[in-house]
């Protein structure tokens, strides 16, 4: 899981508070099933599995909470998520559920 609410900062002291990106990248091991990915972000956020794209609201937006479902086989998937914060407050969260 990713939950990082950072309010007005960054991840790093040495990073502004606004107009930042960060990556995430991680292999997980799921077993066959349909899964619910959900994000919730202030501002942009993508989520990638095995390189495609199946969640993306790269916008500025308030606190917004979105959810993808999708089909996966069992084994090893790459999950990457792409975060970007423009202006105001910082959060990014992504969480996955086997429904």
């Amino acid at each position: 899981e990713i939950n990082f609410d950072w309010q007005w900062s960054s991840p790093d002291p040495v990073i502004t508070g606004d107009h930042f990106v960060v990556r995430w990248t991680k292999m997980t091991d799921f077993e066959d099933g349909t899964y619910r990915f959900t994000t919730t972000s202030d501002d942009g956020i993508r989520v990638y599995l095995n390189g495609v794209l199946i969640h993306d609201y790269w916008i500025d937006q308030a606190s917004t909470t979105h959810f993808s479902d999708y089909v996966l086989t069992a084994g090893i998937h790459e999950i990457r998520v792409e975060f970007y914060e423009n202006t105001g407050t910082a959060i990014s969260q992504l969480s996955f559920i086997k429904l």
